[in-house]
């Protein structure tokens, strides 16, 4: 993890400044693979399909992605993504990016994963913000949501299948369903690697898997009370570095109106971060050092405006020839 969060921010940036068409293909094929796996998932609810060993669990969708919260994750992304290039993106463009994000959202309905969805409502409120929306757009978003759910209902497709993992799921996080809700159980993950971070706050007690239960066979579930219990102050000192670079990206794009979109991507990873068992995985950290490398790239229209972006005029420079002597 440590080379890989080190190092690839830098080998993306280079990438992304570079070739000007990088990031807009690399963009492009994670929209097409994750609407896949988006698509799956809502086939898994709907039909009970498998695709590649990979069905439904527990009646959540799990698409390609091998678990429904790591669906949810990427679901969240795509939307967020998708939904900051709408308005500058060409008409031609625009319904294929109404799609990738229908798709996704419905998908994150049927993961019913709460930490993602309240990811996706952080961001957003971000974004509409960073992007200094109006009202009138607002509404727009609101309704054109709305108007997709009978749509979406007119391809045979059943809303209750996709929205009744999210309701089991709240259902089971505040303990609605027998035995012990799954929110209780987190805060006890808490209690439990805070109790241990008291007893030895600069040794962890190992970043393998076999040192990361705190409650039974449940690891902790806060990003924070993680990396401090299992790999000690230095992984602790670590993680602030690079929260500390992702909240100062927030907060510029809300003081400025720039880089709306990534940092939108971030604030739903750091929001679903506090409630989930984020790591040490890719997955989870690869999103991340492709939203910073996209930080404040030059050549870009990005200045808050939720106009498409058009052509930029040129403006004449005079030039004078070069005199000798």
């Amino acid at each position: 993890m440590t080379i890989l969060v080190g190092l690839l921010p830098f080998a993306l940036r280079y990438f992304t400044a570079t070739e000007r068409s990088w990031s807009s293909r690399a963009i492009t094929a994670f929209f097409v693979v994750q609407s896949i796996s988006a698509l799956a998932g809502i086939l898994q609810l709907q039909l009970g399909l498998e695709f590649f060993s990979n069905s439904a669990r527990d009646g959540r969708a799990n698409g390609l992605a091998g678990h429904p919260n790591v669906l949810g994750f990427m679901c969240t992304i795509a939307i967020l993504a998708s939904a900051y290039l709408l308005p500058r993106a060409s008409r031609k463009l625009r319904l294929l990016l109404v799609v990738v994000l229908s798709v996704n959202f419905f998908a994150l309905l049927g993961t019913g994963s709460l930490s993602n969805l309240a990811g996706l409502i952080v961001g957003g409120i971000l974004l509409l913000i960073a992007m200094r929306a109006t009202i009138k757009v607002v509404f727009w978003t609101v309704t054109a949501s709305l108007l997709s759910i009978p749509f979406f209902a007119l391809t045979g497709a059943s809303l209750s299948e996709l929205t009744g993992g999210l309701q089991g799921r709240v259902d089971v996080v505040t303990g609605e369903t027998s035995g012990v809700g799954s929110l209780q159980i987190r805060q006890q993950t808490w209690a439990s690697a805070w109790a241990r971070i008291q007893e030895d706050p600069f040794g962890g007690s190992g970043m393998d898997a076999m040192h990361q239960a705190v409650y039974g066979t449940t690891v902790t579930h806060n990003i924070i009370l993680r990396f401090w219990y299992q790999g000690g102050l230095i992984l602790l000192i670590a993680l602030i570095c690079v929260l500390i670079v992702m909240l100062g990206i927030i907060i510029r794009s809300l003081r400025t109106g720039r880089d709306a979109g990534p940092a939108a991507v971030l604030a739903s990873i750091i929001t679903f971060a506090m409630t989930s068992a984020l790591y040490t995985e890719a997955q989870y950290w690869i999103p991340i050092c492709l939203a910073v490398a996209l930080v404040g790239l030059p050549g870009g229209r990005d200045d808050g405006s939720l106009e498409p972006a058009g052509d930029t005029p040129r403006t004449a420079v005079q030039t004078q020839p070069l005199r000798k002597g």
